[in-house]
């Protein structure tokens, strides 16, 4: 007694005749399930992402318009009705941007996973990378809601910071307060508050 082996074609992956392995879940990509051989970039282009409530306070990493990056980015929505935010470099402590006028652009690109994240609109003020705290030691300790605000914590020099900030006024530069608590300082800190994109402090 002999047995042969028969063998069959290669399915084609965009056939639709053939039932997905898996059920698909509403929402899912149509190219989900395929060889990644037959999937292409822009079946990956999603940006349901910018559609959701992410809260207040978003992290990523945020490509600024003069082309620099904060890999370590916290953009913060301020309650008001100018839709005003915030953005730090968690790294360093520095307060690096603020706008007016809307949150983050997410990307598309892959469900908004490679591109990162821009300002809504344009900055009215762009401080350096190395703005914030010159010199000292720090460290960022978290976050948490204090009503419709949201308080950042840091620790600079082993003095423990807490920090709230609001925007007073309208036009292309509002003013910009923050608001700080300070326990356990035993020296000056020192602080850098920074430039708007014409080189206004």
């Amino acid at each position: 007694m002999s047995f042969g082996v028969r063998r069959e074609p290669n399915p084609d992956p965009n056939d639709e005749r053939i039932a997905p392995a898996v059920q698909r879940t509403p929402g899912t990509p149509k190219v989900s399930g395929q060889e990644p051989g037959a999937q292409k970039e822009q079946d990956w282009v999603d940006d349901r992402w910018s559609q959701m409530d992410v809260g207040p306070a978003f992290a990523s990493n945020l490509h600024l318009p003069d082309g620099s990056v904060i890999a370590k980015a916290l953009t913060v929505q301020l309650p008001g009705e100018s839709r005003s935010c915030v953005a730090y470099d968690l790294a360093t402590g520095t307060l690096r941007a603020a706008w007016s006028g809307g949150f983050l652009k997410f990307d598309a690109t892959r469900f908004g996973l490679m591109g990162g994240q821009k300002p809504a609109v344009k900055p009215w003020l762009v401080n350096p990378a190395k703005a914030g705290f010159p010199g000292a030691k720090y460290r960022y300790l978290g976050l948490r809601r204090a009503g419709s605000r949201v308080l950042l914590e840091h620790e600079v020099n082993g003095a423990k910071l807490q920090e709230i900030v609001s925007v007073q006024g309208s036009g292309p530069h509002p003013r910009l307060i923050r608001h700080f608590s300070a326990e356990g300082v035993t020296s000056p800190l020192p602080i850098s508050v920074g430039r708007t994109p014409e080189g206004a402090v």
